[in-house]
């Protein structure tokens, strides 16, 4: 009842209101709206017609925009729907790539790819998929459409170099790190294109790979010793066929660089296969002094020992000795002691095993097992030679209650003294 009471209200409204504006305005209004054409009507009516073509007007528009925007929201409604269901279907495919599910990971990624052929981050993820299937040429097809579409992108160029180095192609991954680095130069390319030229023995390559990554990395020693090595290979490269340009370049090599261990190493063989005793034996305590390694003045050792001189031998392991620091020197001190039984020089074994202590001590090293061990050998050993019995016994006892695995002949410690052989207690 109300609202038919409110209509016919806004209806006595509207008619007063038109009677009203015909009482105020009874006079006759012409427009002209051509020179030979004019309309003529009370001003009341031409009021109200005017009025009723701006609200037909404006609704116009209003009806116009408001299916514009309606039209927009739908779109954008398809649209977040369309955005959802593709996050969804991301969301699937990461899981079940990470969960190494990879039929329904290709699958997904599959269908990523059709829904959007543009998609370089599908077409990479679909290629994982299937190598991680085995189906590596497969995943390869599906990156040269990652290639064409963006060839120097380098998810995908790094991606194309895995597969290559799982399809043993070396050559075609070096192939895409190099076009990466030509057109994103970066680290991690730049070192496993070196490496990988390095591995193919293209040693020039390999040099050139190794100074980009020098520009691109901060002064590291790594770095340059890596260098020095490629350096070393591409002289061994280069005169392999003349041992004599080939010693030559190793000499000028070494002045060069006087600390590098492994050129030091090489030209000593050659200096030992050529005779020359005297600079072998030195590059070897060189290598030995630079390294660390016990490994080195033990060579030079062997050949002097091998040319009937074991005092140069002795002289070798000593300075090689004296140069180690840490638990190098503790490893040389054990070889030391070695060389001296080997030799029967049995007191300055003894000698230097009772000094042992006080070395670790001084190196502040701690002894691990096979050390503490080892030192115990030597010592059940220098007390053999000497006809200890008695105090033989107890460093064998020792081992034994340690539960120590040793790994000789077992020592009679029965027999007597004088079946012994005498031990020898001065330099040769």
């Amino acid at each position: 009842m109300v609202p038919r009471i409110n209509k016919l209200l806004v209806a006595i409204l509207l008619v007063s209101l038109v009677c009203y504006l015909f009482y105020l305005n009874p006079s006759t209004i012409t427009l002209k709206l051509t020179p030979s054409w004019s309309f003529s009507a009370p001003g009341a009516v031409v009021m109200i017609t005017t009025f009723l073509a701006g609200v037909i007007f404006c609704s116009f528009f209003a009806i116009l925009f408001g299916l514009k925007a309606y039209w927009k929201e739908n779109r954008l409604e398809d649209r977040e729907k369309r955005r959802n269901k593709a996050e969804k279907i991301l969301t699937e495919a990461r899981a079940a790539l990470a969960s190494d599910d990879w039929d329904k990971a290709r699958e997904l990624w599959a269908a990523v790819v059709n829904r959007d052929p543009s998609s370089i981050v599908g077409r990479i993820e679909l290629s994982r998929s299937l190598s991680g299937a085995g189906e590596i040429k497969e995943a390869i097809k599906v990156l040269d459409a990652a290639r064409t579409a963006d060839p120097t992108n380098p998810e995908v160029l790094f991606r194309a170099a895995e597969l290559n180095l799982a399809l043993k192609n070396s050559t075609a991954a070096i192939d895409n790190l190099a076009l990466m680095l030509y057109h994103n130069p970066n680290i991690k390319a730049a070192k496993m294109a070196r490496d990988l030229s390095e591995g193919l023995s293209r040693i020039d390559d390999a040099l050139q790979y190794q100074s980009m990554l020098e520009k691109l990395s901060d002064p590291d020693s790594a770095l340059e010793e890596h260098r020095l090595r490629l350096e070393l290979k591409k002289i061994q490269s280069d005169h392999k066929e003349d041992q004599e340009k080939l010693k030559e370049s190793l000499q000028k090599f070494t002045r060069k660089n006087p600390t590098f261990v492994p050129a030091l190493y090489q030209l000593a063989l050659m200096e030992s296969e050529l005779g020359h005793t005297e600079d072998a034996a030195r590059l070897l305590v060189q290598a030995s002094k630079h390294s660390g390694d016990s490994q080195y003045w033990q060579e030079a050792a062997k050949i002097w020992i091998k040319n009937g001189s074991p005092e140069r031998a002795i002289a070798c392991a000593k300075n090689g000795t004296n140069d180690a620091k840490g638990i190098n020197k503790i490893k040389s001190q054990i070889e030391l002691i070695k060389l001296y039984l080997k030799l029967n020089m049995v007191e300055e074994a003894k000698t230097e095993i009772d000094s042992f202590d006080t070395l670790l001590r001084k190196e502040a090293v701690s002894p691990d097992r096979a050390t503490t061990r080892t030192i115990l050998i030597l010592k059940g050993r220098c007390f053999n030679a000497l006809g200890q019995i008695q105090e033989s016994s107890k460093i064998w006892e020792q081992l034994s209650d340690a539960n120590f695995k040793l790994e000789r002949k077992v020592i009679k410690l029965e027999s007597a003294k004088r079946d012994m052989i005498p031990a020898r207690l001065s330099t040769p």
